[in-house]
Formats: C-alpha cells, structure tokens, sequence
C-alpha cells in the first residue's frame, strides 16, 4: 500500500497558528476535507483537541491509520502533559 504525500499550503482556518498546525496535520497525512470541516468548528484549544480527537476515533473505527494517526498527533500537540 502507498501513502499518499500531502502538499500544499491552505487556508483552514482564520487564526494564522490554528492555519499552521491544521496545515501540518495534512502533510502528516490527514485528509484536506476532513480538516477543513473540522477546522470551522475551531474557536478554542479545546475545540481544537475535541475536533481532532473525534476525527482520530472515526478513522481508527475506519482502519484508516495514517489520518489516524496525523489527527491523534494534531490533538496532542495543544494538550497539556496531564491531560
């Protein structure tokens, strides 16, 4: 199986840091569309590791493992080390 490489950069959302780090999540390999959609959800920190953690149990659920992986990556980016 081939991984796809992800490149680009786009715009996700209006705040330039959650941009950057969503853009991140998608060259580590998450998918654009779920991204963007989830991206518009995103007002908080919180919002961003709830965002992102939902999006790493729908495609674990989905034996999707490399977006898997890029989300559950993106959400422990902003969580604190005792959460």
């Amino acid at each position: 199986m081939r991984t796809p490489i992800n490149i680009g950069t786009h715009r996700l959302h209006d705040e330039p840091n959650i941009n950057y780090q969503a853009n991140r999540c998608y060259t580590g390999g998450g998918d654009l569309e779920e991204i963007k959609t989830a991206a518009r959800r995103i007002r908080t920190l919180d919002d961003w590791k709830r965002a992102f953690l939902d999006l790493a149990g729908k495609a674990r659920a989905e034996n999707r493992l490399v977006p898997a992986a890029a989300y559950y990556r993106a959400a422990n980016f902003f969580m604190a080390p005792d959460d």
